[in-house]
């Protein structure tokens, strides 16, 4: 499916499945992976995942190659 390595496609589709198995069962009624939190019986919010998702691997790259300042250094007096 992605073309490249198969392990990030295997842990990708893990995490979605995990995600897509939490809340409120519409067959049978049973709650799914809510911990007890209320506010977890709809589930998750299609595009707040896909935007949290996207700023985590942005702020995993930036963290990977080191946060570089592009600024001058400050004056010492």
């Amino acid at each position: 499916m992605s073309g490249g390595n198969a392990a990030k496609t295997i842990a990708s589709m893990m995490i979605g499945f995990a995600l897509a198995a939490v809340g409120l069962d519409s067959v049978t009624g049973t709650l799914r992976l809510t911990f007890g939190f209320t506010s977890l019986l709809k589930g998750f919010d299609f595009l707040i995942a896909v935007i949290a998702f996207s700023a985590s691997a942005r702020f995993w790259r930036r963290w990977r190659r080191g946060l570089r300042s592009r600024g001058r250094a400050p004056k010492s007096t």
